[in-house]
């Protein structure tokens, strides 16, 4: 059986980011302003750190979970 990765991301609102939050991919730390600038990392440094630890060639298929919380505070 293949051994399934994933990445989770999570917004910081202080830094204003979508962070590398967990992961199961050795060595990977990212981050960006967008998810589609994420994405866009996450494609070229998952398959490189994978394939780096592994010696393997082939395609590597990895789930992208997102995640972001919004406190919405009430005027009295």
């Amino acid at each position: 059986m293949k051994k399934q990765y994933f990445v989770r991301a999570e917004w910081d609102d202080e830094a204003k980011c979508w962070y590398v939050s967990d992961t199961n991919v050795p060595g990977l730390a990212a981050d960006a302003e967008t998810i589609p600038q994420l994405t866009q990392k996450l494609l070229s440094m998952v398959s490189d750190l994978l394939i780096e630890n592994s010696r393997s060639k082939k395609p590597i298929k990895f789930q992208l979970e997102t995640s972001q919380k919004t406190e919405l505070l009430a005027c009295a």
